[in-house]
């Protein structure tokens, strides 16, 4: 078993003046939040030793008309550190840098974050997978997956190779996809009980494992153990 670490892992998002009404903000991951007062607050959960969990959270930005250094959000963790018997909150700006039109129209995604982003739409998708899957919607199951996997096929095609960090990202996103295919080809073929089975273990690992890059999958570790 993993040590747990941290207990009771909150995140808080609140919106910048900057920020035109109030902004709907996207949180990728299937993760229970609410919104209180202006702030949204996500529930991370608790967190074990070596995990490295990885969210992303969508904040639309609107035209600004200074260019510069802007804040658009304060972003806030709160959690109980178990080794320390503490609880610990640390919080942090969230900065963009605003250009011109014509300068913004020439960046490209940043590869990483493009991947993360893919990855994690992909584990929402097994996890819908799998509630069909025990509805006996086997045909639904594996028809999302699919369109999932090729989806991601698809976005890896559009991300230009410049460096290691987009051959990685390229390279993470297409492993994927084979994996979800395999995934769907387990739900045309195999029980409910062991195909929900294994898109559990998948989605796991992919949430809440150690760090995805540069790193062999450890076939010691049980992905159950992450759940709390």
């Amino acid at each position: 078993m993993l040590d747990k670490a941290i207990v009771n892992a909150v995140l808080r998002v609140t919106p910048s003046a900057v920020l035109a009404g109030a902004p709907q903000i996207e949180v990728l991951q299937r993760l229970p939040y609410w919104i209180d007062g202006d702030t949204y607050v996500v529930q991370l959960g608790d967190l074990y030793s070596g995990e490295n969990r990885r969210f992303v959270i969508d904040i639309p930005v609107p035209a600004m008309a200074a260019l510069g250094l802007a804040t658009i959000a304060d972003i806030t963790i709160e959690y109980l550190d178990l080794a320390q018997r503490q609880e610990i909150s640390v919080s942090m700006p969230v900065n963009i840098n605003v250009v011109p039109g014509d300068v913004a129209s020439g960046r490209v995604p940043d590869p990483i974050v493009r991947a993360e982003r893919l990855i994690l739409e992909a584990q929402t998708a097994k996890s819908l997978a799998v509630e069909e899957l025990r509805n006996g919607k086997i045909k639904e199951a594996s028809g999302r997956l699919k369109g999932t996997a090729a989806t991601l096929r698809r976005e890896a095609s559009l991300i230009p190779v410049t460096d290691e960090r987009s051959a990685q990202s390229l390279e993470i996103i297409r492993a994927e996809a084979d994996e979800i295919d395999v995934l769907a080809a387990t739900a045309e073929n195999e029980d409910i009980q062991y195909s929900s089975k294994r898109m559990t273990e998948s989605y796991s690992r992919k949430t809440r494992s150690r760090n995805i890059r540069n790193q062999e999958i450890d076939p010691t570790i049980n992905p159950d153990d992450y759940i709390n």
